[in-house]
């Protein structure tokens, strides 16, 4: 390796250690059906606030 303080270097760490966050995440949803229920809730939550977010921005773009 070059230069392993290298901008490339750093968002592949940084990648990994998402993917590794991502793998615990997943470990731990596919043993317990109700930390499951709890974390599809959420996820389903945070992605309408997304949806209505957006939405708002439009309707203000639209103005």
């Amino acid at each position: 390796m070059k230069n392993p303080d290298s901008e490339v270097i750093k968002i592949l760490e940084e990648r990994i250690k998402e993917l590794k966050e991502a793998a615990e995440v997943l470990e731990l949803l596919s043993h317990d059906k109700k930390t499951r229920e709890i974390y599809e809730s959420r996820q389903k939550a945070i992605h309408d606030q997304i949806t209505n977010l957006q939405g708002a921005v439009m309707e203000a773009i639209d103005l």
